[in-house]
């Protein structure tokens, strides 16, 4: 027999050639099947999971959220002061390098004075709410600015303090007069540019002015209750909670201004408090106002809009696959890799944002009883093991959850110092009355108030007791659920640290020493 010729080197290597080819087209088709597949399946958890959510009454889609016109003759938002800061000038008619706003100065002007002032007369950075710290606002600091004096604080009794800061706040007084006068009407929406389908694109200018403008109107109300005038400092008191219900809208953020403005219009509550300035009828008003708010409440409506806003981004992500969008930092090192991800990794990381919102976030406030279910937090290491499945589709999830889980914290805040002022101003009703302050909360009822708030972290009354100064101790057992006295624990070191609200208690500060 003759030997078989070996074949060509060229034939063998196209033999190769085409079994890799084979191979790998073998793979591309697994690679799209399971790529379909990954997109039906995560549709179909989205959409089923959706629709649950939906029957339930929940609303997931940002524009839901939007709400409806109003005229702008009764419409807050839209007084001079404050309309050009959403008068936007259209993409279509913008040149290139020119300014979003039609009127370049609506912010500055809208603010009234730049924080921080002239440079050569600089406001030095003070505490938005030194009353957490039972700390008067210091007038001083103010009056050097008005006299424009730039190297050292005045050094003057309070009450000459107050009136230079007074006199100084009088070149703001046809704005500050405005805002009264605006309050009055009927609604108070701002403009804002929902864009629905990509909702990180929503600006919100007016959040900066509406703080900038609650401490003016928080350090004239100082201002006018250290020289006695309290029907005037009382009218800036309220005027700084309508700025609070203005900051509100569809976003966490915003719900989170609304709390740091309230915490600045309780500065002069405080302080009237603690120098005996309030009469009983004023007291009464102020019980009335802070009573309306309702934070626990607040914070489903905000977590609610937060979905909602979280979702909408996460769409946009999976529609359009832009970087900077998805990771909020272009250089973040996994941001281009979810550009390749099948769209059923978006959508099973929209079931992970929804069912965290609603099975974890969700359940941490019980307005119905008043209370915050700390029982409900899991720990941070396994916060989500309560939702299965594959971590990747946990992704965002994971992201926002730190964020969102601690939020909860400041409305418990918050809510828990608005019920500690409504409280202290009947226990000041009562001292006005009986000349001394009670033995017990239960004194006041139902002569100077109708119930007393429970202490919203263990549902318990909040405790209190008269000292033998005269005065007294009110406070909530804090994030920590336990008793420490009264102790308050500073967020940090120096004069300008803040009180942390995980350690030590929730307290009403007491007020100076006569």
């Amino acid at each position: 027999m003759k030997d078989t010729p070996p074949k060509p080197a060229r034939s063998r290597l196209w033999k190769y050639v085409r079994r890799f080819l084979i191979t790998l087209a073998v793979l591309a088709t697994l690679v799209a099947a399971l790529w379909i597949e990954e997109n039906v399946r995560g549709k179909h958890a989205w959409l089923k999971y959706k629709a649950e959510l939906e029957a339930k009454g929940e609303k997931l889609d940002l524009k839901d959220f939007i709400p409806p016109a109003v005229p702008d003759d009764q419409n807050f938002a839209m007084t001079p002061l404050l309309a050009g800061l959403y008068d936007f000038v259209p993409e279509s008619d913008r040149k290139p390098g020119q300014s979003l706003w039609r009127d370049t100065n609506a912010q500055s002007r809208a603010a009234i004075i730049k924080w921080g002032g002239d440079p050569s007369n600089p406001i030095p950075e003070l505490q938005t709410a030194p009353w957490m710290k039972g700390q008067m606002l210091n007038l001083n600091v103010w009056a050097s600015f008005f006299r424009g004096a730039t190297n050292t604080a005045s050094t003057l009794p309070r009450l000459d303090a107050a009136a230079e800061v007074l006199r100084g706040l009088q070149q703001y007084q046809a704005q500050l007069d405005e805002l009264q006068i605006a309050s009055h009407r009927q609604f108070c929406q701002f403009k804002l540019a929902y864009d629905t389908d990509n909702p990180a694109a929503i600006l919100l200018p007016h959040l900066y002015a509406l703080k900038i403008q609650a401490r003016l109107f928080q350090l004239r109300a100082s201002a006018q209750a250290a020289v006695g005038q309290t029907a005037e400092s009382l009218k800036d008191c309220e005027m700084a909670f309508y700025l609070s219900d203005a900051a509100k809208d569809p976003m966490l953020i915003s719900y989170l201004l609304r709390i740091a403005i309230a915490n600045i219009a309780l500065q002069p509550v405080w302080e009237g408090l603690a120098e005996h300035k309030w009469s009983d009828m004023q007291l009464v008003e102020l019980q009335h106002r802070l009573g309306k708010y309702d934070l626990l409440a607040e914070y489903g409506d905000a977590m609610r809009g937060e979905r909602a806003f979280n979702l909408g981004a996460l769409e946009f992500q999976r529609t359009h696959r832009d970087v900077d969008v998805m990771s909020g930092y272009p250089d973040n090192p996994g941001a281009g890799s979810m550009i390749f991800m099948p769209s059923g990794f978006y959508y099973q990381n929209a079931v992970a944002i929804a069912r965290m919102h609603q099975e974890i976030l969700l359940p941490l406030a019980d307005p119905a009883t008043h209370r915050i279910r700390r029982d409900k937090f899991p720990a941070e290491t396994d916060s989500l093991k309560t939702i299965s499945g594959f971590y990747p589709y946990k992704v965002f999830a994971a992201l926002l959850l730190p964020t969102l889980q601690g939020s909860v914290q400041k409305f418990a805040s918050a809510q828990t110092k608005i019920d500690q002022a409504i409280i202290a101003c009947a226990l000041e009703r009562y001292r006005l009355k009986n000349g001394a302050f009670p033995d017990s909360l239960d004194a006041l009822k139902p002569q100077f108030i109708d119930s007393i708030p429970n202490d919203i972290i263990n549902g318990k009354p909040l405790i209190y007791r008269r000292k033998d100064d005269g005065n007294f101790l009110l406070y909530s057992v804090g994030w920590n659920e336990k008793d420490d006295g009264g102790k308050i624990v500073p967020a940090g070191k120096g004069d300008n640290a803040g009180i942390s609200l995980n350690q030590g208690d929730w307290v009403w500060p007491e007020y100076p020493a006569k």
